[in-house]
């Protein structure tokens, strides 16, 4: 159910797509809603058949854009926006190559990063994109698969949509950074209390073992 909060009129959202994906039971691990709207109502990106992702146009009840995958790993995340999409495709079970997918609302690629799980050149995947609040850049986890999944750290980077520039702040946190933007778009708050600066290219570490959930007010600059 979605709420016009000017009108304070509830609106039903049926999710009711071509092949979508349904999992019964739900094991531990699949924690994903079934779709992501954006912010007009008029899109929504979901889980397929076979793992698949579709982007779904409402109005028109057609498809815009799908990619196949082994698994549906990381929810779709829209932009601010509404623009362009976020979102994780891997093929961990055949390739073993992850990608960090941009996608506008119209089905077209901004921007792929691809990584190969099994490379032990490129020995990472990756996870949890986040949107600035610009709708300009995407945080997300670099995760490495040197060590054991029990002992498994991940890296935050950040990629420029427009110029394709991916910078990795190289500040290691257990499994996941998770991120999460202040309201000025400037820091990052990760898992294990860690802030990072992307104006400054710096990073420290709050006492605790802290996780992010949101920022409050504007950030001190």
């Amino acid at each position: 159910m979605a709420r016009d909060v000017f009108a304070g009129v509830d609106t039903p959202l049926v999710i009711d797509f071509p092949n979508l994906n349904t999992i019964d039971p739900i094991p531990w691990y699949f924690a994903q809603p079934l779709a992501a709207f954006d912010p007009s109502l008029t899109r929504a990106v979901y889980a397929g058949a076979e793992h698949a992702y579709v982007l779904w146009d409402l109005p028109e009840e057609r498809a815009l854009w799908s990619v196949p995958a082994d698994w549906p790993a990381e929810y779709p995340v829209w932009s601010p926006d509404g623009e362009y999409f976020a979102v994780v495709a891997d093929w961990w079970g055949t390739s073993g190559r992850s990608e960090l997918i941009v996608v506008s609302r119209e089905g077209d690629v901004k921007r792929t990063i691809a990584s190969n799980w099994e490379d032990a050149r490129v020995p990472y995947a990756f996870g949890s994109p986040a949107w600035d609040p610009t709708s300009s850049r995407v945080a997300f986890d670099v995760i490495f698969k040197s060590r054991p999944i029990s002992n498994r750290v991940s890296s935050v980077a950040v990629l420029d949509i427009e110029t394709g520039l991916v910078t990795d702040y190289c500040q290691e946190v257990a499994y996941s950074f998770k991120p999460v933007w202040s309201p000025d778009g400037r820091y990052l708050a990760g898992s294990t209390g860690l802030i990072v600066d992307t104006v400054a290219g710096s990073a420290y570490r709050l006492e605790g073992e802290l996780f992010p959930g949101a920022w409050l007010g504007q950030s001190d600059n």
